[in-house]
């Protein structure tokens, strides 16, 4: 699940979200300008072979007169054969009425 605008949700299959991702690298030239997305803070709970981690980012578009979007990404993630696997994210934006969670900001 992506925050695909600022009102708007959708759910992607795999190939539907790289073909979300391709679309978005397309309309907004980052061939040309690039992208960056930067982590900002994490913070994770870990139980057993399972674990929760949130992620505070930064994303920008260089050269872009829109400034910096912060958005937070959160990945649930099981341990099995020795490694962690993503089961899932989602992701969302901070407004004013909905701030970043506590244990995202600054201390």
């Amino acid at each position: 699940m992506l925050r695909t605008s600022r009102e708007t949700s959708t759910v992607f299959s795999v190939d539907g979200f790289i073909a979300d991702f391709v679309r978005f690298i397309e309309q907004s030239n980052v061939e040309e300008t690039g992208f960056q997305e930067s982590v900002v803070r994490t913070s994770s709970l870990v139980f057993r072979d399972v674990a929760h981690v949130l992620v505070l980012y930064e994303a920008s578009i260089p050269g872009s007169e829109r400034a910096p979007q912060q958005g937070v990404d959160s990945f649930q993630l099981i341990q099995k054969g020795g490694r962690w696997w993503i089961v899932s994210i989602t992701n969302d934006l901070p407004t004013s009425d909905h701030p970043v969670p506590e244990e995202l900001r600054g201390r």
